[in-house]
This record gives structure tokens, C-alpha cells and sequence, in this order.
């Protein structure tokens, strides 16, 4: 449940607000119709302006329902889709126990919650072109895992669809006593792109489904 919950908000591509969406991307209907779950769906291509990809977006024809979406990297080859099976508009919720996140989460509060983090959060330099901060949130990891488990602070943007979270955490060992970035590992994972390392004192995490040199840039502007 909780990874479902993070692919969901993070991984998965998202609709903003319009004049967002439409800054970043060119947006084209596609002639016809699509059918998914049994449903006619209207068809639409957003291509990034900034070289990102682009995606394609299914909706259900009589109520705008986002039934599938498809998304391709800068070489137009297909990176990841989704599509629903079935639709069940008059759901039974009865008894029904939804999953809860094992660590709180709340905005962050600077005053406060630096305290907590161990560490002052540093801002991003280097942003990808059209992305723009959503939200900062604190995790509060300590209380729900322990010690063991830093609490975590970390920053959302998003281009209108696309997604990118930078996460920074303390360390659970004493840093290097250079204040620069000391390695960095890339991971590819169902369709997300991972870039995690050490600056200084801080635990640094660079999450998006954009093209890797672009979450390096990110990283490598934290130190």
C-alpha cells in the first residue's frame, strides 16, 4: 500500500492547472476513439516543449474520466502506460479499511522542523525547464520507524504533468569533512529514475520520471 501510494503521487503523470500544462507542453487531440474497459475514449498527445517527452491521454468520452495514459521518453519510445480494466461507477465502500502511511506527513515549518531534521534543508539550484514547486513537506519518519530512520524533508514540482521530488535527510553517520558531493547512485525502477548520494551532511534523494542527465543536473547543483 504505501509504495502504491507512491507511485500514484510521484510516478504516475498528473493534470494541472491549464495555463501550466499548456506552458510546457503542445497539446493535440488524436482523430478517433480509443476503447478502454469497454469505454469510448477521447484521445490526446501533450508533447513536452522542453525535449521531455511527451504523453498520450485517454478520457472517457462522457465524463472526462482519465481512463489510460501512455508516457514516451525524448526518443519517442514507449516508457510507461497505464490502463483501467474495469469501471464500477456506483462503488459499495462498506467495511471497507483504507491503508494509512506509516510516517505522518505535514508542511514543513522551517522554525520547527529543522530541529527535528537535523540538518538546514538546502534549495535546489538547477531546475529542469516548466517545473515550478507544488508543495515542501516533513516526514516525520522518527516517530513512526525510530532513530534508525531519519526524518525526512522534501520538495514537489511539476511541469503540469511530469513530476520531480528532491528529498534530503541527515545521515546516519558522520559526513566526510568535505562539504561537496561524495558519490552519487542512479536506479531505474518501474518507470521512475532514482538519483541518490551524499553533500555534506545531508542524504540527498532526486526522484522524476524525466531523462537521467536531468535529475544529475539537479543533484549535482545541491552541494
Amino acid at each position: 500500500a504505501t509504495r502504491g501510494r507512491y507511485l500514484v503521487h510521484f510516478r504516475d503523470p498528473h493534470l494541472g492547472e491549464d495555463n501550466i500544462v499548456r506552458f510546457s507542453y503542445s497539446w493535440n487531440e488524436i482523430p478517433g476513439f480509443n476503447v478502454i474497459a469497454g469505454r469510448k475514449c477521447l484521445q490526446y498527445r501533450a508533447e513536452s516543449r522542453f525535449g521531455f517527452g511527451s504523453l498520450e491521454i485517454y478520457l472517457d468520452n462522457q465524463n472526462n474520466h482519465l481512463l489510460g495514459w501512455k508516457r514516451f521518453d525524448p526518443a519517442d519510445a514507449l516508457a510507461a502506460e497505464m490502463e483501467v480494466t474495469s469501471v464500477d461507477f456506483a462503488p459499495t465502500f462498506t467495511n471497507q479499511a483504507w491503508s494509512q502511511p506509516l510516517a505522518s506527513e505535514r508542511d514543513y515549518d522551517p522554525l520547527n522542523d529543522d530541529v527535528l531534521l537535523g540538518i538546514t534543508p538546502q534549495p535546489a539550484v538547477y531546475l529542469p525547464l516548466g517545473f515550478n514547486q507544488s508543495r515542501i513537506r516533513f516526514v516525520d519518519a522518527e516517530r513512526a520507524f525510530g532513530t534508525m530512520v531519519p526524518n525526512i524533508y522534501f520538495e514537489h514540482y511539476t511541469d503540469g504533468i511530469q513530476n520531480l521530488l528532491i528529498a534530503q535527510s541527515r545521515l546516519l553517520t558522520s559526513p566526510s569533512p568535505q562539504a561537496t558531493i561524495n558519490f552519487a547512485n542512479r536506479t531505474d525502477l518501474g518507470g521512475v529514475r532514482v538519483v541518490e548520494g551524499v553533500a555534506g551532511a545531508r542524504q540527498i534523494y532526486v526522484i522524476g520520471s524525466l531523462p537521467r542527465q536531468e535529475l544529475l543536473a539537479v543533484f549535482g547543483a545541491m552541494d
